[in-house]
């Protein structure tokens, strides 16, 4: 009785109750694919804000390590032993 409440008396038989669950399975789907969608192109735009916003920042503080540090280099590279005792430098 509530089925015939719901839908009424044109869709009792099960073929029509099927294709309204697949409707709304199907409006959910893409729902998702469309919030997933929206996330993405969020994150990516943060990401591009994000390095604009620090690069400068990032750049002052090499500037500054070089100036003010003991002119040894930037980055730290440092030698290990891999497969086949070949040496591999990790910076």
């Amino acid at each position: 009785m509530i089925l015939f409440n719901l839908l009424g008396e044109n869709m009792i038989n099960g073929e029509n109750v099927n294709n309204i669950n697949m409707n709304i399975r199907i409006q959910e789907k893409n729902r998702i694919n469309i919030y997933k969608i929206c996330k993405r192109i969020i994150d990516i735009i943060a990401s591009i804000v994000g390095i604009i916003i620090l690069c400068p920042l990032i750049v002052i503080v090499f500037i500054v390590n070089k100036i003010d540090g003991d002119n040894g280099p930037i980055f730290f590279v440092q030698k290990r032993i891999g497969e086949n005792r070949k040496i591999i430098y990790f910076i």
